[in-house]
């Protein structure tokens, strides 16, 4: 099977490769070996395809670890990478930024910027809705919950994936070997949010992150800036990746988004059914503490998982007919925000903008497909860069 590498090949998901390599390891080798993409590379690592057994990854903590079994003393701690009990404080310090009360005090401002966007589509007939829609949208919203100005918008959007797409050429500077690039938007990043946080806005979460001796989470600086990049990244990458591709599904299934038109009552239904189906992120490593077996497959501690959530998110042992987008599916048990502690916290905000998008732009506008989608070279985050659409010609 050592074609499973090409899971962790870039251009292998720009073509779109992925689901036919990944149906046949469901079927075949759900918990498979992945032969080192790095021949020095000192550990074993899996692969791991099952609704069930990536489930089973992420919600047991003890056995499979975010923390790598290195020593990292000196390192700034980084939330994505600790594990209870320390990984739950430091979530308490995001919580009363995502609580429902203060998600829905940003829904009337976030469906304002929906309406005028839509009203920029109108006037114009056409437009990229990744580029004119989802990116703006969503950090526009980033911004406000973080406390950062609007006119930043363009700079974070521009910084954010130069940083988190060094493998597309298209997000790398002219003349620019990639991980320099990278480099660079990094500490742009980090020269902007050093300032940020020495002077953060009242009530946003950048101010909560600046104040957190008083919530008894004290946080280094290097952990505060690992935080805003965390923030930068997860709040706008995946966010775009969801907007983006239930944006082209919707189009390239006109009958879906009719019946959603007739029938509001199923945006619900069909803001998880877009979640699942984009699936914008890709994999998760996590690390065997314990020995322990998964799919039939005994893992030892040392060992590397890798869970594929677009895996997980199209297995017909979980979902009828995985590879029908369906407005309307329930029970959908999708595992786009993850699960157990490392649940993405911002889930509630990410839902709010995808339903605002259904509402205001994709029920109200009679958009249809005005070019070829292009798919971002990455084989971390699944999403579009491109989405030509138009209006329909007034029959």
């Amino acid at each position: 099977m050592t074609d499973v590498r090409a899971l962790f090949d870039p251009s292998f998901h720009e073509a779109e490769r992925a689901h036919e390599l990944l149906a046949r390891l469901r079927a075949d080798h759900p918990v498979v070996e992945c032969p080192p993409l790095d021949p020095e590379q000192p550990f074993r690592s899996w692969v791991v395809t099952r609704h069930a057994d990536v489930l089973a990854v992420t919600k047991d903590a003890s056995t499979f670890r975010a923390h790598p079994p290195i020593d990292m003393e000196g390192m700034p701690r980084q939330i994505n990478m600790t594990d209870p009990p320390e990984h739950t404080a430091l979530r308490r310090l995001l919580a009363p930024a995502f609580t429902p009360k203060a998600v829905a005090a940003m829904a009337s401002g976030i469906r304002d910027h929906a309406t005028a966007l839509a009203q920029g589509l109108r006037e114009r007939g056409q437009g990229d809705f990744v580029k004119d829609v989802a990116r703006e949208l969503s950090m526009r919203a980033l911004c406000r919950l973080l406390g950062l100005p609007d006119a930043d918008v363009a700079f974070l959007c521009d910084r954010v994936e130069a940083m988190t797409h060094p493998t597309d050429p298209e997000f790398v500077r002219p003349r620019c070997p990639p991980e320099v690039s990278a480099g660079l938007a990094w500490r742009e990043l980090g020269f902007y949010l050093a300032r940020a946080y020495a002077r953060p806005r009242p009530g946003g979460l950048l101010a909560l992150l600046a104040g957190s001796d008083a919530a008894g989470v004290p946080l280094t600086a290097d952990e505060r800036m690992h935080f805003g990049w965390l923030l930068l990244d997860a709040g706008y990458t995946t966010v775009v990746g969801a907007i983006g591709g239930a944006a082209r599904v919707l189009l390239d299934h006109p009958d879906e988004l009719s019946r959603l038109r007739h029938d509001p009552s199923l945006v619900e239904t069909a803001v998880e059914e877009g979640l699942r189906w984009t699936s914008p992120i890709v994999h998760f490593s996590r690390w065997v503490a314990e020995e322990t077996v998964l799919g039939g497959v005994k893992l030892s501690p040392g060992e590397r998982v890798q869970v594929l959530f677009p895996s997980a998110n199209r297995d017909e042992r979980a979902f009828a007919d995985p590879f029908r987008f369906d407005a309307g599916r329930t029970p959908n048990p999708h595992l786009a925000f993850g699960a157990g502690a490392h649940f993405c916290v911002g889930a509630p905000l990410a839902r709010l903008q995808l339903r605002v998008v259904l509402e205001e732009l994709l029920m109200k506008l009679d958009l249809e497909p005005a070019g070829t989608p292009r798919v971002i070279r990455s084989a971390v985050n699944a999403g579009l860069k491109s989405l030509p659409v138009r209006l329909k010609p007034a029959a």
